[in-house]
């Protein structure tokens, strides 16, 4: 672990540091955005740890730390946290030190929001747009209570979601689908905690984003890796029960400062009695059933492919026709042919366009060049739109020494989960394929660039989250000498500077999956398969200007 990483962590829990250390430490979380990210995710799994057991906050010791008056105590979520959100402002280093006894005391909705202010201290005056929590992926027939009524493509903030009947199905921005079926009434807090309220919810929460946590008037249930569903009636009474996975319930001892918990398996349901502090065994017919999320079509125009020709690729693949050997051939005269890897159907959307599904056929699929292609330092481009079905780590395309090599030049890869590749014992150089993709949060894209293949040392771009899956994203990553771009639907999310590449490289093009391998490189195979489409694969010798990009992604339907 980075030393500056270890030291914040054991700040946070209240171990002793140096003179003068913590000082260096806060000027390195505002400075250096990839050093907050780790640190948040570290200090946000331990405080899930803590709080789980704790569904109630204790008002007056948490306002004590914080140095709130009792008269002014907290009354509600919303009361709390401009509470906390202000004295944390006021002191943020004392803070860090007394995390870990405040995630004792409070919700988890605290220990986000002590979280956020430290980490995401704005300069004095700013007042940035708060991104969105969640995406509205689907509606059944919904008759909102709200006056805002929500469809598909609809972003949500903080906010509350009332719905009078029907279904919606939302994407919150680390992955979890999350379905509500009315009458219903809940708050989105952060992007792992829910408050329901009311109402009826089923979770689907990806390898990665453990510790999503729904509160309850009567209790908590936090996600240890699972399917779930809730119900709350409108008296408060609470059910919880287990489709996949596991999940720890929380429930409040009368008259006591006790928390009973009980981790509940598959095909496990229990309904919360407060009065008693006990989980009585229940049936799971009470949660709605898992939704079926339909992909939209790809938006792209008639003039689209007239675009990319007049930008001049090397190569061009449409992935709307093959041949019966599974080759789909290419747009440019003389250029070569995609070869099928696996099984891959190509079939047309509601709109007629045609497009390549990969990962639900059967075993591993994806495309791969069925030649060479030279990669000149003078620049390079990839450009594809791509859509993905599910919450996974996915390799889009993967530059490489060869088809059967686990050794790459280049990586473009999109997550909806953190990836669960463990370096294997003896093989520490491997690391250099896990720890950046460790970082590769839900919703982000990885754009990797090693001046060797046989180099464990390469430069990453990141982007922010926001990817999401189930929608159609344009992305091009491209460079020219040692500069480094990374665009998602015509917004330039990354930049920054490789190692000087040799001039020219034979390079393997594998597109929807990359290999790896576990303990030998005897042992590769393909892995991080994309389980959804690909379409539109392009190809130059050179790097795409802003104003190509932003046609291309706009030709798509995109608003850069």
């Amino acid at each position: 672990m980075d030393p500056d990483l270890l030291d914040a962590v054991t700040a946070w829990q209240g171990g002793e540091l140096p003179p003068g250390r913590g000082d260096a430490l806060l000027a390195r979380l505002e400075q250096d955005a990839e050093f907050r990210a780790a640190f948040s995710q570290e200090i946000w799994m331990l405080s899930l740890m803590r709080v789980a057991q704790a569904p109630e906050p204790r008002w007056l010791e948490l306002c004590e730390k914080l140095g709130i008056s009792h008269e002014s105590a907290p009354d509600s979520q919303r009361t709390l946290e401009n509470s906390v959100m202000t004295a944390v402002s006021k002191q943020p280093f004392r803070l860090v030190q007394s995390w870990w006894r405040l995630a004792a005391f409070g919700a988890a909705s605290v220990a986000a929001v002590l979280c956020f202010m430290l980490l995401r201290k704005n300069p004095a005056g700013s007042n940035p747009e708060p991104p969105p929590l969640a995406q509205v992926l689907l509606v059944d027939a919904p008759q909102w209570t709200s006056a805002r009524q929500l469809q598909p493509g609809d972003l949500l903030k903080k906010e509350r979601v009332q719905l009078q009947s029907g279904r919606a199905t939302l994407l919150l921005n680390k992955g979890v689908l999350l379905t509500i079926e009315g009458p219903a009434d809940l708050e989105l807090i952060e992007f792992n905690q829910v408050v329901v309220h009311r109402g009826k919810i089923r979770t689907s929460v990806p390898m990665g984003a453990e510790g999503f946590c729904v509160e309850t008037p009567r209790g908590t249930a936090t996600d240890l890796g699972t399917e779930m569903g809730v119900s709350v009636a409108d008296d408060g009474s609470t059910q919880v029960g287990v489709f996949k996975g596991s999940v720890l319930a929380a429930l409040k001892q009368p008259e006591q400062d006790g928390v009973r918990t009980q981790v509940l398996k598959p095909s496990e349901a229990v309904r919360m009695l407060p009065s008693t502090g006990e989980f009585r065994p229940s049936g799971m017919t009470d949660f709605p059933a898992a939704p079926e999320i339909p992909l939209p079509p790809l938006p792209l125009t008639d003039d689209y492919s007239k675009a990319i020709l007049a930008a001049q690729p090397r190569h061009y693949w449409r992935l709307n026709r093959s041949s019966p050997e599974g080759l789909v051939p290419n747009e440019i005269t003389g250029g070569m042919a995609l070869q099928s890897m696996g099984p891959l159907p190509l079939r047309p959307d509601e709109r007629g366009h045609i497009s390549a599904r990969l990962g639900y056929e059967g075993g591993p699929s994806g495309f791969m060049a069925e030649q060479p292609w030279t990669m000149k330092r003078s620049g390079s481009a990839v450009e594809m739109w791509f859509a993905t079905t599910d919450c996974g780590h996915a390799t889009l395309a993967s530059l490489a020494p060869d088809a059967g090599s686990s050794r790459q030049f280049s990586l473009l890869e999109f997550a909806t989960q953190y990836p669960d590749f463990v370096v294997p014992a003896g093989r520490q150089e491997m690391s250099s394929l896990s720890s950046p993709a460790g970082s590769l949060a839900p919703g982000r894209m990885r754009y990797l660039m090693r001046a060797k293949a046989t180099s464990t040392e390469g430069v990453n771009l990141i982007s922010h989250p926001g990817t999401l899956p189930f929608v159609w994203h344009h992305v091009v990553a491209q460079r020219q000498e040692r500069e480094m771009a990374l665009y998602v639907d015509g917004v330039r999310l990354a930049s920054g500077v490789c190692d000087e590449v040799a001039p020219e490289s034979t390079v393997a093009l594998l597109f929807g999956y990359s290999v790896g391998y576990t303990t030998t490189e005897a042992e590769s195979k393909p892995w991080r398969q994309l389980h959804g489409r690909l379409a539109e694969i392009a190809v130059y010798d050179r790097m795409l200007t802003p104003e190509e990009i932003r046609q291309h992604a706009t030709l798509g339907g995109k608003k850069p």
